[in-house]
This record gives structure tokens, C-alpha cells and sequence, in this order.
């Protein structure tokens, strides 16, 4: 077997975990952010992984908390409108 260019044929391929790609992508702020839809151990959990500072991971959290809670009055809003039409 031969191996690609800068490797020896003995190494092997650093084994990446699921959520590291995910996390890599959008960073803690973007998890933050997130969290509200998709669950909200998700910032702590993001916060351990990529040892985040405190302050700015419950600023980006709050911040998507207000996001998704507009979001949602708004989408809720034009639902009820778009249904009660005659």
C-alpha cells in the first residue's frame, strides 16, 4: 500500500469525531446560537469542547434565545394571518 505524499506508510489517520466537524463549521457562537432549537446542553457541551470563554458563550446564548423567540412570533404571527384569510 502506498501512502499519500508527507505520511509514512506505517502512520495512521488521526480519527475525528463526529461533532468536531459540526463544531468546526460553525464555532461555539454559531452553537450558541442554536441552541435553543436543537437543545440546550448544547452550550455547555460546546463551552467544554472548545473551552470557550464564559461571558461570550452566555452572550451568544442569550442572543439566540432572542433570535428564535422572535422568530417564532413572527412565524406564528404570519401563520395565524395567513390562515384566518377569508
Amino acid at each position: 500500500m502506498v501512502a499519500p505524499a508527507g505520511r509514512r506508510s506505517g502512520d495512521r489517520e488521526p480519527r475525528r469525531r463526529p461533532g468536531h466537524s459540526v463544531l468546526d463549521r460553525l464555532g461555539y457562537r454559531g452553537i450558541a446560537v442554536l441552541a435553543p432549537v436543537a437543545g440546550r446542553w448544547l452550550v455547555p457541551a460546546a463551552g467544554i469542547v472548545v473551552d470557550a470563554p464564559r461571558p461570550s458563550l452566555y452572550r451568544w446564548a442569550a442572543l439566540g434565545c432572542a433570535t428564535w423567540a422572535v422568530l417564532g412570533t413572527v412565524g406564528t404571527d404570519l401563520l395565524i394571518q395567513l390562515v384566518r384569510q377569508p
